[in-house]
């Protein structure tokens, strides 16, 4: 649920509190960027790749700094079979390496992080995109038969952090 600066979900146990000068999307255009999203998906994939993407992936949150660079996007996806962080993490990456329309260069996939009281598994990653290049970390948690992806985007560390201080446990 978003109520102006504040994210809750007690399925999860996360409540996020976004920082001044941040900006939290509605759920109104949460909805309009999954459709955009869609979009996206369509032109980058083959008949394979798009059955795969008609996987159940809900939008729940998006924090946006000032820089206009700076995002925490946090989604839900139903998993199409049983699968810990692992294995989705394995074909993960498999997918970052056949995206055209960027370029995904993994640094560091062996870390663990916990936000609130929920541990996630993080991916690294510097994404290159028309000449630019930003920090992209994914943080992966399984609960139930569902994955949550924290996806953080950045260009200057301090600035992520600062964003991530937002998150707490919630019962």
């Amino acid at each position: 649920t978003v109520k102006e600066d504040i994210w809750e979900s007690k399925w999860l146990g996360l409540r996020y509190q976004a920082p001044e000068n941040a900006t939290m999307l509605t759920e109104k255009e949460l909805d309009e960027i999954m459709a955009l999203g869609e979009e996206v998906l369509f032109e980058d994939l083959d008949r394979l790749e798009l059955e795969y993407a008609k996987i159940p992936t809900v939008y729940e949150m998006m924090c946006m700094g000032e820089d206009g660079v700076t995002t925490i996007i946090l989604t839900v996806e139903q998993l199409p079979i049983s699968a810990d962080a692992e294995t989705y993490f394995t074909s993960f990456k498999e997918q970052l390496k056949e995206t055209s329309s960027m370029t995904y260069r993994v640094i560091g996939d062996d870390s663990l992080a916990l936000i609130g009281d929920r541990e996630f598994q993080v991916l690294q990653c510097l994404v290159s995109y028309n000449g630019i290049e930003i920090s992209q970390d994914y943080y992966v948690t399984i609960v139930e038969d569902r994955v949550v992806n924290l996806v953080v985007t950045y260009k200057e560390e301090t600035a992520i952090d600062e964003m991530l201080k937002g998150f707490t446990a919630c019962n």
